[in-house]
C-alpha cells in the first residue's frame, strides 16, 4: 500500500480518472486535507491554528530567511500534531489506514502557496515519526510514477512508536484523554526532522 497526496484542483482529471476509480476498486474513500472539493473523509483537525498561520504568512519563500522560517514551521507544526489531541486523532486516523493492503489517497490543494508548506510539513511528520514515505501526484501524467513510491509500512525502530501512538489514539477516540507525547520524545523527533525537498 502507498500513501499518495493528490491535487485534483491542479488537474481535474485526477478526480474522475484516478481518485474515483481507486475508491471503487478498493472500497476505501479518500481523505480530504485542504481540497476545495466537498468529498472524502475530512482531516480538518490537521489544519494549523492561527499562530501557525501567522508563521506561514511571515515566510518569504525562496530566500534564506524564508528557509529558516520554513524549518521553524516544520517544528511547530510537528509539536501541534503531537500535543493537540484532536489533531493527533486525525493524524492517527490517517496513519492507521496503512494497516490494510490498499493505497491511501489524500486529496489536497498542494499547488496553493499557503497549503504547500503545510502538506510538506505533514509529509515530513509522517516520515520522522513512522518512517513512512509519501508520494505527490499533481497531474494525470504523474500516475505512471506511482510505482516508484515506496510501500508505506511502519517497521523496524518506528514500530514501537507506532504501537504506543495507537494506544493513545484508541483512548482518545472513546475514553477520557491521556497525556500527550512527552516533551523529550518530541524534541528527539525534532532533531530527526529532515528538510530535504525529497521528503
Amino acid at each position: 500500500m502507498k500513501l499518495i497526496f493528490v491535487d485534483p484542483q491542479n488537474d481535474p482529471k485526477l478526480f474522475t480518472d484516478f481518485i474515483k476509480p481507486c475508491e471503487m476498486r478498493d472500497e476505501k474513500p479518500p481523505f480530504n486535507f485542504f481540497s476545495i472539493l466537498d468529498y472524502g473523509v475530512r482531516l480538518d483537525k490537521l489544519i494549523p491554528n492561527d499562530g501557525l498561520y501567522e508563521m506561514l504568512r511571515a515566510m518569504d519563500f525562496g530566500d534564506a530567511e524564508g528557509d529558516q522560517l520554513s524549518h521553524e514551521f516544520d517544528k511547530a507544526y510537528y509539536q501541534y500534531l503531537m500535543t493537540y489531541n484532536l489533531a493527533f486523532v486525525d493524524f492517527m486516523t490517517l496513519v492507521s489506514t496503512l494497516e490494510d493492503d490498499k493505497d491511501t489517497i489524500i486529496m489536497s490543494n498542494h499547488s496553493n502557496r499557503l497549503v504547500t508548506p503545510i502538506v510538506d510539513s505533514l509529509i515530513k511528520a509522517l516520515s520522522v515519526r513512522y518512517g513512512v514515505v509519501s508520494g505527490i501526484v499533481n497531474t494525470i501524467d504523474d500516475i505512471g510514477d506511482i510505482t516508484k513510491i515506496p510501500e508505506a509500512t511502519v517497521e523496524g525502530p518506528y514500530l514501537e512508536t507506532y504501537v504506543s501512538d495507537v494506544g493513545r489514539y484508541v483512548q482518545l477516540s472513546g475514553i477520557p484523554p491521556i497525556k500527550p507525547v512527552s516533551k523529550e520524545k518530541i524534541e528527539e523527533d525534532l532533531e530527526s526532522l529532515s528538510y530535504s525537498s525529497e521528503v
